[in-house]
């Protein structure tokens, strides 16, 4: 019986092990060096040492990513901020029609002037 508990506890404490190595394997933001010093971490600290790099790896290979959709002007916009997001009213989207900027405190006066 402890045979068994014991192969499912390292069990699953391998598993997260393999996945990290191969999420690692197929990171192109790490160089080799960084590679292999995170590759000895992950099964010197078994467990603890993959949930760091698996975590390490989500934060780089998040960073920086922009789509790739220019305007015109060269300019590229974040999904839901673009000029194509919305209706080309402006900044205010969702006002009534004719109701300006009556109720907007620091837009230039206070409310209801």
């Amino acid at each position: 019986m402890s045979i068994a508990i014991t192969s499912v506890v390292l069990g699953f404490m391998t598993v997260p092990n393999i996945v990290a190595t191969i999420l690692l394997a197929r990171s192109d933001v790490a160089t080799s060096l960084q590679k292999s010093l995170q590759l000895e971490v992950i099964w010197v600290l078994p467990f603890i040492g993959s949930i760091i790099v698996i975590a390490l790896l989500k934060e780089t290979n998040s960073i920086g990513k922009v789509p790739e959709c220019p305007d015109a002007m060269g300019r590229t916009w974040l999904p839901g901020i673009g000029p194509e997001s919305g209706d080309a009213s402006g900044f205010h989207h969702g006002h009534n029609a004719g109701s300006g900027d009556v109720g907007h405190v620091g837009d230039g006066g206070a409310a209801g002037e």
